[in-house]
């Protein structure tokens, strides 16, 4: 045992592992076995991290850890990279992992790893950022929201799981600081299809969607079909006489081929089409050429809602209303192929047994 006081030039490998046992066994603060025995409390946490990581040859002082040792660090570090919101990792994030980390890895090795300057590091270091632990409860509501709240949301969270009233800008500030953005659906790349204005018919339904007899009306339309970060897109034809589906098609891509498809399937279906009003909005599939040619060969006439007023095809905007909420909202959805036999099967059912109102009140009357 080393005596309190004593100096030496050079310090046998026996000391150095008695000084780091002292440390591991007793729990003696690198501070207290600094002063005890003028070392630097560097000094000492390379003894210990030394012998740590199993070298008795206490003689190496530099210690750098092995290069399997530096590998784990590298991935670690990476990971660390990648946390939920930071892709890239905070300064903030960065100094709080070297802090945790400073007696087991090299600081060069980590500002090397994490690309952080030496001086910003101590800058950081020695100055405490005011927002951080108001970050990390906005974090942690932002998380288990699955990274899907806003700052309005957020607010709400803290109330309900802390009772805790965060002004809602702060809360906005915060989130931009560190870089809290919610993800919703990616932006779909726009396609190249336009509108062909000369191709826009007149509405010659007018919201009267009382029909007396099938194949007189029909309208049409395209929705979204949504779960997880991925689409498809479902193009249905309706009858307003009983508001029976005449043909449907699902498809990964929102274009002219889906709609011709769905058109084509219903002309197959009901053969005898000449003089159905067809009724659309005044999407780019409906103003084709492609669009315009089959209906009039087939003798079909073509309507469309004004731009910009969806009550105009409200018997169809209700029907993806109701699929929607019978499908989607009412069952636990593992994927999106899940979704898309749902949804077949649900039209199924709504063709051949699910009672509609409007045939309520017909018997009523």
């Amino acid at each position: 045992m080393a005596s309190k006081g004593q100096k030496f030039n050079k310090y046998t490998n026996e000391f150095k592992k008695d000084i780091a046992l002292q440390h591991i066994n007793e729990g003696k603060s690198y501070g207290y076995l600094s002063k005890t025995y003028c070392i630097s409390e560097g000094t000492i946490a390379t003894w210990v991290r030394i012998f740590n990581l199993g070298n008795r040859n206490m003689s190496d002082n530099r210690g750098r850890p092995p290069k399997r040792r530096r590998h784990r660090l590298q991935r670690k570090v990476w990971n660390t990279k990648k946390l939920p919101s930071l892709p890239k990792g905070t300064t903030r994030e960065k100094v709080i992992f070297i802090n945790a980390n400073k007696y087991r890895y090299k600081l060069q090795n980590m500002f090397s790893v994490l690309d952080i300057a030496k001086r910003t590091y101590y800058r950081y270091r020695n100055s405490e950022d005011k927002d951080y632990y108001d970050y990390l409860l906005i974090k942690e509501i932002f998380d288990e929201s699955k990274r899907t709240y806003g700052y309005r949301r957020i607010q709400e969270g803290l109330f309900v799981k802390y009772g805790v009233i965060f002004n809602h800008k702060k809360i906005a500030r915060i989130m931009q600081k560190y870089n809290l953005k919610p993800e919703y659906i990616k932006k779909i790349r726009p396609n190249n299809y336009k509108k062909i204005e000369s191709n826009v018919k007149p509405n010659l339904i007018k919201r009267n969607f009382n029909v007396d007899s099938p194949n007189k009306v029909w309208t049409t339309d395209i929705t979204y079909l949504i779960f997880n970060n991925k689409r498809l897109y479902l193009s249905t034809i309706l009858d307003l006489y009983d508001r029976k589906v005449v043909a449907y098609k699902i498809s990964k891509f929102n274009n002219i081929p889906l709609v011709m498809d769905t058109l084509n399937e219903a002309i197959a279906k009901r053969k005898d089409v000449k003089g159905v009003i067809l009724h659309s909005d005044q999407g780019f599939q409906y103003t084709s050429y492609e669009y315009k040619a089959i209906c009039e060969s087939n003798g079909i006439q073509i309507s469309m809602s004004r731009k910009g007023t969806p009550i105009d095809d409200s018997p169809m905007e209700s029907f993806h209303g109701i699929l929607k909420k019978e499908t989607l909202y009412n069952n636990d959805i593992k994927s999106i192929e899940e979704y898309q036999a749902l949804v077949e099967d649900w039209i199924e059912f709504y063709n051949t047994k699910r009672l509609k109102n409007r045939k309520k009140s017909k018997i009523s009357s």
